[in-house]
C-alpha cells in the first residue's frame, strides 16, 4: 500500500520565514546553522521548515546549501585566484576531498583539472590577443 504525504499548509508568514531561511543559508554558507538552529532563527519548527522549503524551492535545505556552495566554488576556481583547498574552505567545506567529490559529482570534472583547464584557456586567449 502506498502512502501519500499531504503537503504542509503554509501561511504567507510561513513563506516569508522560509525565504528568510534560504537567505540565511546563502549568507552563512561558509558556517551554516544546523536545521534546528535555522528553524529557531526564523521562528518555525524544523518539520515545517523542511517540508515548506522542499515545497517552495523543490529541494531540501542542505541540497540547496550544497548547490550554492558548489556554484560559488565554480566561480572562484574559474577566477584562478585560489587553489582547490583554499576554495573548498572558502565555501564551507572542512574536508577538501569531500569538496572534490561533490564538485566532480556536479560538474563531471575534478576541480584540479578544472582549474588547469581554466588557466590554459586564459593563457591561450591572452596569447591570441597579444599585438
Amino acid at each position: 500500500m502506498a502512502y501519500r504525504f499531504n503537503a504542509v499548509k503554509l501561511s504567507a508568514g510561513d513563506m516569508v520565514k522560509i525565504r528568510q531561511a534560504k537567505d540565511l543559508m546563502t549568507n552563512m554558507m561558509e558556517d551554516p546553522p544546523t536545521l534546528l538552529q535555522l528553524s529557531r532563527m526564523i521562528g518555525l519548527n524544523d518539520f515545517k521548515l523542511k517540508q515548506g522549503f522542499k515545497e517552495m524551492f523543490g529541494t531540501t535545505v542542505f541540497a540547496f546549501l550544497r548547490e550554492i556552495r558548489l556554484e560559488k566554488a565554480y566561480r572562484l576556481l574559474q577566477q584562478g585566484d585560489m587553489n582547490v583547498t583554499e576554495t573548498s574552505l572558502a565555501v564551507g567545506y572542512s574536508n577538501p576531498s569531500h569538496f572534490s567529490e561533490a564538485f566532480r559529482s556536479k560538474y563531471g570534472i575534478n576541480p584540479g583539472v578544472f582549474v588547469r583547464s581554466c588557466a590554459r584557456y586564459v593563457s591561450e586567449a591572452d596569447a591570441n590577443h597579444t599585438p
